[in-house]
């Protein structure tokens, strides 16, 4: 570290990279762990409209040997941009060691964009490399780079890697970072969790701890929705339809959460109950024309439920 610092001052940048020793014996750590599952990722090879520079980098980092990276990157003579960065790395996930190496090399040419910075956050947290993850999101915010758009990249990646408790206290931290704690980033966070596989009871536990101190909205609940309709958990979707009522009355503007609740009830063989959603949602002005006969298909199709009763709700 204190000879990347070196070089930095020697240069004079206003912007030295800060994430990564520059110590070429010091390779080992941006390895993906061991026991990460192989994953294939965008390849600049199947890329037919990557430019030719992009492509030229690209087959650096593929091919050239790990200790010489940024050698075989400056003797190619190309000027480094950020546009360029930006193209290079999103299609150098296969490759995050040398996708490092490319980052810290460009840096020393330019300040990197925000989206550059962004994307070397997912590609370390897609592979798991989460320690360097943060060294580049405490670098992020020296830069004043942070967003939402970074923190939902690492919920996302964390719940992706069965990390849920890792990712609620990445929100817990967040403000400390500078970005806020807002419904936004509730919603994030929900949504990166209700994504895996019968874990809507995790992200409902994250709600009722931060309800409190943040309103949800429609958009809340239509995560939980749709957690509760991929484990056809009608029982949950039930109790939840409740709360959201308790929290955010009924409004037209919640469709997309009625839809899911919906769509709950009639795949749990509940579709009798369904009507009777329906019913409530027309007395309460909620029940929009553009989703009607959806529903009605809906409920007709795999119910056996009579089309007549259902016509009540079409308007003259």
């Amino acid at each position: 570290m204190e000879a990347m610092t070196e070089n930095s001052k020697a240069s004079g940048l206003r912007h030295p990279p800060k994430m990564f020793p520059s110590s070429e014996n010091n390779n080992s750590f941006i390895q993906p762990p061991p026991h990460l599952q192989p994953r294939e990722f965008p390849s600049h090879v199947d890329a037919p409209d990557i430019s030719p520079m992009a492509k030229i980098l690209c087959e650096i980092l593929v091919r050239a040997p790990p200790g010489n990276i940024e050698g075989v990157l400056g003797s190619t003579g190309i000027p480094s941009s950020p546009a360029l960065v930006e193209e290079v790395l999103q299609f150098s996930y296969n490759y995050p060691g040398s996708a490092v190496k490319f980052f810290r090399w460009a840096g020393h040419s330019h300040k990197h964009s925000t989206y550059s910075w962004n994307l070397m956050v997912d590609l370390l947290g897609k592979n798991q490399l989460f320690e360097q993850m943060w060294d580049a999101i405490r670098s992020m915010k020296q830069e004043g780079a942070l967003s939402l758009t970074t923190f939902t990249s690492i919920f996302g990646n964390y719940c992706s890697a069965g990390r849920f408790n890792e990712a609620i206290m990445t929100f817990d931290v967040m403000n400390k970072y500078g970005v806020e704690q807002d419904v936004l980033a509730v919603n994030s966070l929900l949504s990166a969790i209700c994504r895996e596989d019968n874990q809507t009871s995790k992200a409902l536990e994250f709600y009722d701890k931060i309800k409190t101190k943040i309103n949800p909205d429609g958009d809340t609940f239509t995560l939980l929705f749709e957690g509760w309709e991929k484990e056809g958990n009608v029982t949950k979707a039930k109790t939840t339809f409740g709360e959201m009522v308790v929290h955010v009355g009924w409004s037209p503007l919640n469709v997309s959460a009625y839809d899911a609740f919906l769509t709950t009830l009639v795949r749990g063989s509940q579709a009798e109950e369904a009507i009777k959603f329906l019913r409530v949602m027309k007395r309460k002005n909620c029940l929009p024309e553009i989703f009607l006969l959806h529903w009605i298909a809906l409920l007709v199709s795999p119910s056996n439920i009579k089309l007549s009763p259902l016509l009540s709700f079409v308007p003259n």
